[in-house]
């Protein structure tokens, strides 16, 4: 079951609520009991380790020895 965090639109309090997938939940705010809440994106906690295209988003390129700076080949 995922956690999904809400804030409070009157007193800013985050809470996190445990609920299934298909349910629709609309929780009250633990602090201040107001019903305006609404369901904040929060990071998750997924990573990757160690090098390559995973981690980095892309492939690496093969080193060929040569160094480029400001796009000059000399």
């Amino acid at each position: 079951m995922p956690i999904y965090e809400f804030r409070c639109q009157r007193c800013q309090h985050v809470f996190e609520v445990l609920c299934k997938l298909k349910e629709q939940i609309l929780p009250s705010c633990e602090a201040c009991a107001d019903v305006n809440v609404e369901r904040v994106v929060s990071l998750c906690s997924f990573s990757l380790q160690g090098g390559g295209w995973a981690a980095d988003g892309y492939q690496r390129k093969a080193d060929t020895g040569a160094d480029v700076v400001n796009g000059d080949n000399d």
